[in-house]
């Protein structure tokens, strides 16, 4: 069985990083009950800290879009 994911890839202007984790995160608790869904995850790139990457395991690509 092939693995499936959802990403992101997200720019945030400087001084509005602490907002954006917030906000992901309020999506994440949404999306996080649907049945299927993973652990989401955020990454920080630290030497460009308004660059961030987003992903999360399905357990299948109908999951993703139910």
């Amino acid at each position: 069985m092939a693995e499936t994911y959802t990403s992101g890839i997200w720019v945030v202007k400087s001084g509005a990083e602490d907002a954006f984790v917030q906000e992901w995160t309020e999506f994440v608790r949404w999306a996080s009950g649907f049945p299927g869904s993973g652990a989401f995850r955020l990454v920080r790139d630290l030497d460009n800290p308004g660059s961030y990457l987003s992903f999360a395991p399905w357990d299948s690509f109908e999951a993703q879009n139910s």
